[in-house]
C-alpha cells in the first residue's frame, strides 16, 4: 500500500503487556502495549487506553480487543460500532437471536445513559483478568 511501517501478522500472534514506572512525584502509572511475538514490532496502546495508576483499565482493554477481534463473537456492544452491528453476520445474527434493539445507545435516554456508563465504569474498575486460565503458559517461558 505504500505505507511507511505498515504491517500484517495474524493478531493471535500478538501479546500484550504493561509496563509500569513512576511519574516525577514517584506515582506509579500503567501504560498498555501491543507486541508480535515473533518480530520486533510495538504499538502503544495509549490512544485506546491513557495511563492511568489502575491496571483494571488496561485488562479491560486487552478484554476488549480480544472480543473485537474474535470474528465467532459478536462485535463489543457500544455506541461507537452500533452502527455497524448489522453489517457483521456475526453480530447481526446475534442481534436477532437476543432482540438487541438497532438503535439501542442512540436512543438511550440520558437518565439510563448514566446509568449504564456509571455500570461500565465499575465493571471495569473491578476487572481482573490475572484470574484467567493462562493457556499460553504451557508453551512458553516466563521471565519476571
Amino acid at each position: 500500500s505504500g505505507t511507511i511501517g505498515e504491517f500484517t501478522y495474524p493478531f493471535h500472534e500478538f501479546d500484550t503487556y504493561i509496563s509500569s514506572g513512576p511519574d516525577r512525584q514517584g506515582l506509579i502509572w500503567h501504560q498498555l502495549h501491543l507486541v508480535h511475538r515473533y518480530h520486533d514490532l510495538a504499538i502503544d496502546l495509549s490512544p485506546i487506553v491513557s495511563k492511568d495508576s489502575s491496571m483494571a483499565p488496561h485488562f479491560a482493554a486487552w478484554d476488549f480487543l480480544q472480543n473485537y477481534m474474535d470474528i465467532g463473537r459478536p462485535l463489543p456492544d457500544i455506541l461507537l460500532f452500533e452502527k455497524h452491528r448489522a453489517n457483521d453476520p456475526t453480530t447481526a445474527a446475534h442481534d436477532r437471536r437476543t432482540g438487541r434493539p438497532e438503535r439501542y445507545w442512540r436512543d438511550m435516554d440520558d437518565k439510563t445513559w448514566e446509568a449504564q456508563l456509571t455500570q461500565n465504569l465499575s465493571r471495569v474498575n473491578a476487572y481482573d483478568i490475572t484470574g484467567r486460565l493462562n493457556i499460553m503458559a504451557r508453551h512458553v517461558r516466563y521471565a519476571d
